[in-house]
């Protein structure tokens, strides 16, 4: 990786340099994420119950082989739609993805995947410090994304997770780096230093990030919403609707940044695209303050099927042995259970 920063110049060529310490994911995921997504573009305003048959349909098949994963789907519903899941009956694999929308169906396996295939290689305290922070951005984009159109709970919740597993994978490259650069930026009272990332790693987490996106099958618009996040233009050859969906992924990220970093919004003008109404406002810090102050909610990255009580095991027909197949192995836990 040293070397990488070293003969080459170009930010997106060194972002996937950084990328390619781990291995590329599944096909399994990349092809159901991409359907989802594509489904997402052509019924945009159109038939939500075709792109609902869809997701359940492309979904249930990883899950079919995945034991791991119904644990995590189901601890999911429990922090997401503990409403739904509790009125859920009979509980089955096709109707606890069914409570899910699809942007959140295809954060949670992105962010699984991830988590999994990086704790083998970097299980550090710093890793858990930086899962730790990735999990409370993640919620807080969620009750964010919540109130943006185009955005939602589970772009909310991938915007923070991307943004973390990026600063991960620097990390995995060069550990005394990043500590420096990281403790330097907690001194400063901010969770990121883009400015500091480019001069140090020759790109930001948010350009490794957007190419992260494009391989797990998100498409043009959330791979540009990570790396034109803070851009104050939209390439010139974007229509109208992506220059307007590119927006709200920009307010996304300066809203959850700002209360994750501040505990409240930017302080600006009514003209400002980032401007809230005070009732709005208000509503939003109480929400993000409480996840600050009291740890957060979500326990589903790093859920066991062995956690699981029996009758819960059964609907779901999880087998402890489970299936490992399918070139998703690496999600599944040890014979103890521990991921």
């Amino acid at each position: 990786m040293a070397e990488t920063t070293t003969n080459s110049t170009d930010p997106q060529q060194i972002a996937k340099r950084y990328i390619e310490q781990i291995p590329a994911p599944s096909s399994l995921f990349t092809t159901c994420i991409r359907a989802i997504k594509n489904a997402e573009m052509a019924l945009h305003g159109g038939d939500l119950m075709v792109l609902k048959d869809l997701t359940i349909s492309s979904t249930a098949f990883i899950l079919s082989v995945s034991p791991t994963l119904k644990a995590v789907f189901y601890r999911a519903a429990e922090n997401i739609h503990p409403k739904e899941l509790k009125e859920l009956n009979p509980l089955s694999t096709k109707a606890l993805i069914g409570l899910f929308q699809p942007n959140e169906v295809t954060a949670i396996l992105t962010i699984t995947y991830l988590y999994r295939h990086l704790k083998k290689v970097s299980n550090s305290e710093d890793y858990a410090k930086l899962i730790k922070k990735l999990l409370t951005h993640a919620e807080i984009g969620a009750i964010v994304g919540r109130t943006i159109r185009n955005i939602g709970t589970g772009n909310g919740m991938l915007l923070g997770g991307l943004r973390y597993f990026s600063l991960a994978l620097i990390m995995l490259a060069d550990a005394k780096k990043f500590q420096d650069y990281y403790r330097k930026a907690e001194r400063n009272d901010k969770l990121f230093d883009l400015v500091a990332e480019r001069q140090i790693f020759g790109c930001t987490h948010l350009d490794i990030a957007g190419h992260l996106a494009r391989i797990f099958g998100f498409g043009l618009i959330t791979t540009s919403g990570f790396m034109l996040a803070h851009a104050k233009e939209a390439p010139s050859n974007f229509s109208e609707q992506m220059e307007e969906e590119l927006l709200c992924w920009r307010v996304a990220f300066s809203l959850t940044e700002a209360f994750h970093e501040k505990g409240s919004a930017p302080e600006v003008d009514e003209s400002s695209e980032l401007y809230l109404p005070p009732e709005e406002s208000a509503s939003l810090k109480k929400q993000c303050w409480e996840v600050i102050r009291d740890g957060c909610s979500y326990t589903w990255l790093t859920a066991a099927k062995n956690d699981l009580p029996e009758e819960i095991r059964r609907a779901l027909e999880i087998t402890i042995k489970g299936s490992q197949k399918l070139g998703i192995e690496d999600l599944e836990e040890g014979e103890d259970g521990v991921a």
